[in-house]
């Protein structure tokens, strides 16, 4: 063991008040591009700004405390072509909020956590299928859903990340009416 690591002391864990029941990819595809011929240290990584991230909530329409979230990523138009691949991924998670929870502070939790938890799988999926690709994995950045809510303040970006407060709370939405927010 490293002696300069600090030791955290072994404490019994607890569940956490989001839990996510089951996820799975909707829909994936990835490319190499062009620019994977260029030298490979050359290519440029991605930066938050290079990654376009959309997500969609909605109540399960007959159990409290259930909540479905549909992610959405893929390379920003701005970078297409410039960097070794191109990718978009659509991941959805369910998920349930612990009984105990409050329920005053339910949606604010559920908007930064959910979409937190699907695009660390998305990023893990990602790096794993382009691993096999021509330029080694892509590793996406990390990001802050809470930057992304708190960045979004152009009337365009309000109306494409009404996501909680505009959909029904008894109906989900349609796969085709994806709402995207840029990341930070």
């Amino acid at each position: 063991m490293n002696p300069k690591a600090k030791k955290f002391p072994s404490k019994t864990m607890l569940p956490a008040a989001l839990l996510l029941e089951m996820y799975f990819v909707e829909e994936y595809s990835f490319s190499n591009t062009e620019a994977i011929l260029a030298v490979k240290e050359s290519l440029p990584d991605p930066t938050p700004q290079d990654i376009e991230v959309g997500f969609e909530l909605w109540d399960h329409p007959e159990q409290d405390r259930r909540i479905a979230c549909r992610l959405f990523v893929a390379n920003a138009d701005h970078i297409k072509g410039r960097v070794a691949y191109d990718f978009n991924i659509t991941l959805m998670g369910l998920f349930r909020v612990a009984e105990d929870y409050p329920a005053e502070s339910l949606r604010k939790m559920v908007r930064y956590n959910a979409p937190a938890l699907l695009y660390s799988a998305a990023r893990e999926f990602i790096a794993m299928t382009t691993g096999r690709g021509g330029a080694g994995p892509l590793i996406l950045p990390t990001v802050s859903f809470i930057e992304m809510k708190n960045a979004e303040t152009s009337k365009e970006l309000k109306e494409k990340s009404a996501i909680t407060e505009a959909v029904s709370e008894k109906e989900a939405p349609k796969k085709s009416a994806k709402r995207k927010s840029k990341a930070p």
